[in-house]
């Protein structure tokens, strides 16, 4: 069954990766506002700001203040003194959000084949009552997405884990993944605004969970 192909495809094809499934998540900490630097850097500042925006790795919200930090530090050099406030304040967050635990991102590592359209926050659960596991399903604004599993009843090796991307679009969501490689494409319905009353994917309805 295609569906359950699907679901279950990271039982034999996907890495682990670490993830916890009941963490909370805030809200575009990592969302660095670039608008004010040059195209190339001529300055020292600028190009440790170029070196930071490019080795961050999403998900890390302590090198996200870092980041915001920085940005502050120049636009208030430079006299623009709401973005620098701006940046300020969303370096607080981003680090109140790492003293938590909160997490932004699935932490996936690449760079997808295509435009990350139609992105949302929600987590999703479905439980296959043959095999006796729960699939959840945590879907980031930042584009990539977590597939974990329960484990099932006596098996004492925990489960594989998925992290990619996605993009959805005309009721489709892709789902694509470096290593190892896994690209697909599958029917897609949010339902209620946001997904707040579940999802359907490849005509399997999964129930909406709190964060």
């Amino acid at each position: 069954m295609r569906t359950r192909d699907l679901l279950l495809a990271g039982l034999l094809t996907i890495p682990t990766a670490a993830l916890s499934q009941g963490t909370p998540r805030a809200v575009g900490v990592e969302r660095f506002d670039v608008a004010g630097l040059p195209k190339a850097a001529s300055s020292d500042i600028e190009k440790e700001i170029f070196t930071l925006l490019r080795y961050h790795r999403r998900g890390d919200l302590r090198d996200a203040t870092r980041i915001h930090l920085k940005l502050a530090e120049y636009y208030k050099d430079r006299g623009e003194t709401t973005r620098a406030e701006d940046c300020t304040k969303l370096a607080n967050e981003a680090w109140e959000a790492a003293e938590k635990g909160i997490r932004t991102s699935a932490g996936t590592t690449g760079t997808p084949p295509f435009e990350l359209q139609g992105t949302f926050r929600r987590t999703f659960a479905w439980s296959d009552e043959d095999l006796g596991v729960t699939h959840r399903w945590e879907f980031f604004d930042d584009g990539t997405y977590a597939h974990s599993l329960t484990t099932p009843p006596g098996q004492t090796a925990p489960p594989p884990m998925e992290a990619g991307f996605y993009t959805v679009l005309d009721g489709q969501a892709r789902l694509w993944q470096p290593r190892p490689a896994l690209d697909r494409t599958v029917p897609f319905q949010l339902l209620g605004e946001g997904g707040k009353d579940g999802l359907v994917m490849d005509g399997v309805k999964l129930r909406a969970v709190r964060p």
